[in-house]
């Protein structure tokens, strides 16, 4: 598949030192902030639904939360197939205190990111372009 045209999921991955809360920047969970970011960020770029389910499962076992009922735990848990396979333009992610007290937090960003099924493709005044994939070579 080519990353210019066919849809596919950038992967991030923050870890907060143990003790430290990380500021809003450090931690969004809005897709668009990870996608700005410098490419170097991304630690996967992953094809296939089952591949990007299979990374955050990966990472969700080698950082077990601090609590089985960690709501962004058991979020990941429970919608991250759902939302690659039926709800793409919902974004997979995690984000927990792990039992070392650090802040884990992981995206599975979708690129292109598709717009919700209930959206007008038009954008409204006030909001932004989704940002152009990070990876794509800038046209000369």
């Amino acid at each position: 598949m080519n990353l210019q045209t066919g849809p596919h999921w950038h992967a991030y991955a923050y870890t907060s030192p143990p003790g430290v809360t990380p500021d809003d920047e450090e931690w969004s969970l809005d897709p668009d902030d990870w996608l700005k970011r410098p490419a170097a960020e991304i630690v996967a770029t992953l094809l296939e639904p089952e591949e990007a389910a299979t990374w955050m499962q990966q990472q969700l076992a080698a950082y077990p939360p601090w609590s089985e009922g960690a709501h962004g735990y058991v979020h990941a848990t429970l919608y991250t197939r759902q939302y690659l396979h039926r709800q793409q333009d919902q974004t997979p992610w995690a984000h927990y205190v792990d039992r070392h007290d650090r802040v884990v937090v992981r995206v599975l960003a979708a690129c292109p990111r598709p717009r919700p099924p209930s959206r007008p493709a038009e954008l409204y005044a006030w909001e932004t372009p989704v940002p152009p994939c990070p990876l794509a070579k800038p046209e000369p």
